[in-house]
């Protein structure tokens, strides 16, 4: 063996033994947690991660609202706008590279599995340790849990279920095809019951 083929062969070596120490992208875990079927609120983005600050202690939490939420009376003349949205749990095991995370498909189905419509989904956003959603970049470290949420555009009720306030008598399915590094991952949530829409405030 010559001394460029010996060379050559440690090379490849080397290359493998670098690669069987990294955890692969798909290796990430991706769950479907949550999904509300809704309305389009039209709320501003979340705003970026910022640190931490002391809160005072005080006997009572306030309650969390999740982005999009609308809990006055100036929505749109209902007291609640609850926002089309879906929430996706991400699990990187230990020695996974930082891997990238995009949404390519969101899919709207009847219970049978038909496809009704595709959804947009925007304004990625991740659960912080002190209790809100901020603005998220789509990545994930080594031994990392992301809890996020996706706004999505409002299915069509009129087309779906002849006006939104008949919708919640109806049930759907959600697939959700996401991309995690260069591999596709398809995860799904049955049997989702629209939020009811809420009565109107009096004026």
């Amino acid at each position: 063996m010559t001394r460029t083929n010996r060379f050559l062969q440690l090379a490849a070596l080397a290359a493998g033994c670098a690669t069987s120490d990294a955890t692969p992208a798909k290796d990430v875990s991706v769950e479907l947690a949550a999904v509300t079927l809704a309305d389009d609120c039209g709320r501003p983005p979340p705003q970026p991660a910022r640190p931490a600050k002391p809160r005072p202690s005080s006997p009572a939490s306030p309650s969390v609202v999740a982005p999009g939420d609308c809990g006055g009376p100036d929505c749109g003349g209902h007291s609640r706008c609850d926002q089309t949205s879906m929430q996706l749990s991400f699990k990187a095991p230990a020695g996974a590279t930082r891997t990238t995370i995009k949404i390519k498909k969101v899919e709207l189905l009847d219970p049978k599995g038909k496809v009704l419509e595709v959804l947009t989904a925007r304004s990625p956003a991740r659960w912080t340790a002190e209790g809100s959603y901020v603005a998220w970049d789509e990545t994930i470290a080594a031994d990392q849990t992301v809890a996020s949420t996706y706004e999505l555009n409002s299915p069509s009720w009129d087309k779906l279920t002849n006006g939104r306030w008949s919708a919640h008598s109806k049930t759907f399915q959600l697939r959700v095809t996401v991309t995690i590094g260069s591999a596709n991952r398809t995860v799904e949530k049955q049997s989702i019951t629209p939020a009811r829409l809420a009565p109107p405030v009096p004026t």
